[in-house]
C-alpha cells in the first residue's frame, strides 16, 4: 500500500463522517452512495496532469503579457467550469488587469558628482527597481543620507527625524534595524519596512525625487549581482493606474563608497547586513539622471471562482484561497535552455488550489462559508495581480475572513511538521495548530534561514495581510518521514540556488508526489476548519496589518 493510497482513504474516512454529522437527514441516502463517496478523494492524476500542461515549454514559461501567458489563464478558467465551480466576476472567471510595463534602456546616464564626476553603467554599477513612471531628472539635485530609510512609530524609529529630503535623491541601506526582541522589528522576522517598495513610499512622502538603495555583504552573498541581473532582465511592470512612485535605483555598497564619503554616512556591516550607521547630514554630492525607456500598456487577467456553501449554518462570509499562476516567460539562456518553466514555482501550486477547489466545490452541502479562488496574475513582477484584487475585491474585504496562499506544494518527502508561514501574526496559528494535531502533525518555527530573507513579504500572502485580511502560507516542515533533516534541507537548499527562478525549475526536476498529496490533503483539512469554525481569525494584538482589518470593517457601517 503506498503512502498516497493510505491519505486518499484517510481522507475519505474524514469526508464521510463530517457528512453524517453535518448533512440534512434528507440527504442520507445520497451521502450513503459509494459512487458520491469516491469522488470526495485526491485524484493524483489529475494533479499530475494539470501541472504537466502549466509546465510545458508550449507555455513559454507563463509570462504576463498579455498574449502567451494568458494560454494559462483560459486553461486555469476552463478547468473551474469543468468542475462546476462559479465564476466570480458577472459570468466572467476573468478579472482583467491594465497593465504597464516599461523596459530601460542601457543608453540611460546616470552621473553622481562628488569631487569629481562619476558615471554608472546601467546592469553593470546599478539597476533599476522602479522607474517612477519613467523618470527624468537632468538637473543635478543634492544627494543625502537616511539611514534604512525607515519610519514605525510603533517601534518609536524614525530614519527622516531632522533630515530634510526634499526636492532631493536620499541613499538608504537595505534591510531594517537588527533585534532579536519579538516586540522589536519581530525580532529576526524582517518586517514590511525591509521592502524596496516601503523604502521608496516613505521617500516619495517625504517629497524625495529618488532613492538609491545600497546592498549589504550579506545581500550580495545570498543573492550575487549576477543573479539579481536574471531577475531584472525583464522589464518592469505596474498597474496601468497606480499610485505616484519615484526612481528607485539598487546599487552594491561597494560601489558606493565615494558617494558615502561625499553625504558625511558612515556605515558598519555585520553577518546580518548593515549593522550601524552614522550621519553627518552634509550634502556635498548631486545626482541627475538622463532615463530613457519603451513602454506598452495591455491586459492580463487574475482567474477568479466562487463556491457557495450551502451548509445549515451558511453565513456571509468567505474564505479566500490564491496561488498565483504566472512565471517568469523566455528569459537569459543557461546552458542553451531559456524557458523559465516554473514547475514548483507555481504550477505545482495552481494545481493544488484546483485540486481543493474541485473537492470542496463536491462537499458544498456541508460548508458554513463561501469561498473565493483567486489564481493571481503577476506576482513574479511585484504581487500586482494580488494589489489587484486588494483594491478591487469581489465581496468586501472584511467579509474575507482569511486567506491560505499556495506558493509551492511540498516535493521532497512525507513530512511530520508543517510550516505556518505568517501564522505568527494572528489567531490563524492557533487554527494551524489544532488542524496540525488532527492529523498527527505538528508546527514547526519558521527557520531563520527562511525568515531572514523575508518569506512572509514575499507572495501574495502578504498583499492581502496589508489588505486587513489575516493571511498565511502553509510550507511542508523539516521533519520528515523517510529522510534526515539534513538532507532535506540540502534538498532545499540546491532547489533554491541551483533551480529556482531558472529554466531548471522544469518537469525533469524530481518530484515526490506522495508528499504533494500530503500537503494538498492538509490544505484542505486546514480549509475545511476555517470555513466551518465558529471563530473568525483575528489579528494579533498590535500587529501591523490590525489597523487596516479595523477600517475595512468600518464600511459596514
Amino acid at each position: 500500500m503506498t503512502t498516497l493510497y493510505k491519505y486518499e482513504k484517510n481522507l475519505l474516512k474524514i469526508l464521510i463522517i463530517l457528512m453524517i454529522f453535518h448533512l440534512p437527514v434528507s440527504s442520507k441516502d445520497s451521502a450513503s452512495d459509494p459512487l458520491n463517496q469516491s469522488v470526495l478523494s485526491l485524484n493524483p492524476m489529475n494533479f499530475r496532469e494539470i501541472i504537466h500542461i502549466l509546465a510545458h515549454d508550449s507555455m513559454m514559461g507563463r509570462p504576463t503579457d498579455g498574449r502567451i501567458g494568458n494560454k494559462a489563464a483560459q486553461v486555469i478558467a476552463n478547468k473551474l467550469a469543468d468542475y462546476g465551480i462559479l465564476p466570480g466576476l458577472n459570468g466572467s472567471y476573468y478579472q482583467n488587469i491594465p497593465l504597464h510595463e516599461i523596459s530601460v534602456l542601457p543608453e540611460s546616464e546616470l552621473k553622481i558628482v562628488c569631487d569629481e564626476t562619476l558615471q554608472f553603467a546601467l546592469y553593470e554599477d546599478y539597476i533599476v527597481n522602479s522607474t517612477g513612471m519613467m523618470s527624468y531628472l537632468p538637473r543635478p539635485l543634492d544627494i543625502v543620507f537616511a539611514g534604512f530609510g525607515i519610519f514605525a512609530p510603533e517601534f518609536d524609529y524614525n530614519d527622516y527625524q531632522n533630515i530634510d529630503v526634499s526636492g532631493k535623491v536620499v541613499v538608504l541601506l537595505n534591510g531594517e534595524p537588527y533585534s532579536e526582541d519579538l516586540e522589536y522589528f519581530n525580532g529576526i522576522y524582517p518586517t514590511i519596512y525591509s521592502n524596496f517598495q516601503t523604502k521608496a513610499k516613505y521617500a516619495l512622502a517625504r517629497g524625495a525625487k529618488a532613492c538609491i538603495i545600497l546592498l549589504s555583504e550579506k545581500d550580495l552573498r545570498f543573492k550575487p549581482w549576477a543573479d539579481l541581473l536574471v531577475d531584472y532582465n525583464l522589464p518592469e511592470m505596474t498597474l496601468a493606474q497606480t499610485a505616484s512612485e519615484i526612481l528607485t535605483i539598487i546599487m552594491p555598497y561597494t560601489k558606493a563608497d565615494k558617494i558615502l564619503d561625499c553625504v558625511g554616512a558612515v556605515i558598519e556591516q555585520d553577518e546580518f547586513g548593515f549593522s550601524n550607521f552614522s550621519n553627518s547630514s552634509l550634502s556635498k554630492a548631486t545626482f541627475s539622471f538622463k532615463g530613457k525607456y519603451t513602454d506598452k500598456t495591455f491586459l492580463a487577467p487574475n482567474v477568479v471562482g466562487i463556491i457557495q456553501g450551502r451548509g445549515e449554518n451558511v453565513k456571509d462570509e468567505y474564505l479566500l484561497l490564491s496561488a498565483h499562476y504566472d512565471h517568469l516567460g523566455i528569459g537569459v539562456p543557461v546552458d542553451g535552455d531559456s524557458i523559465y518553466n516554473g514547475v514548483l514555482d507555481n504550477a505545482m501550486g495552481v494545481s493544488a488550489l484546483l485540486e481543493l477547489s474541485r473537492l470542496l466545490n463536491l462537499f458544498a452541502d456541508n460548508l458554513n462559508r463561501n469561498i473565493i479562488i483567486v489564481f493571481t496574475t503577476a506576482e513574479e513582477r511585484g504581487l500586482l495581480g494580488s494589489i489587484y484584487y486588494a483594491k478591487n475585491p469581489i465581496v468586501p474585504l472584511y467579509k474575507t475572513i482569511a486567506n491560505l496562499n499556495i506558493d509551492g506544494i511540498a516535493f521532497i518527502d512525507n513530512f511530520n511538521s508543517v510550516i505556518g508561514v505568517g501564522a505568527g501574526f494572528s489567531e490563524l496559528n492557533e487554527i494551524l495548530n489544532k488542524v496540525a494535531e488532527k492529523n498527527n502533525l505538528y508546527v514547526e518555527v519558521l527557520p531563520y534561514e527562511l525568515s531572514k530573507v523575508g518569506a512572509f513579504n514575499r507572495s501574495d500572502q502578504t498583499i492581502f495581510a496589508q489588505a486587513g485580511i489575516p493571511s498565511m502560507l502553509v510550507m511542508e516542515g523539516t521533519d520528515y518521514l523517510n529522510i534526515s533533516h539534513e538532507f532535506g534541507y540540502y534538498r532545499l537548499y540546491d532547489y533554491m540556488v541551483n533551480y529556482y527562478h531558472s529554466p531548471f525549475d522544469d518537469l525533469n526536476y524530481m518530484i515526490n508526489y506522495d508528499a504533494a498529496m500530503q500537503h494538498v490533503d492538509f490544505l484542505l483539512s486546514l480549509s475545511i476548519e476555517l470555513i466551518n469554525s465558529e471563530k473568525i481569525p483575528e489579528w494579533n494584538a498590535g500587529t501591523t496589518f490590525e489597523i487596516e482589518r479595523l477600517r475595512t470593517r468600518a464600511e459596514r457601517r
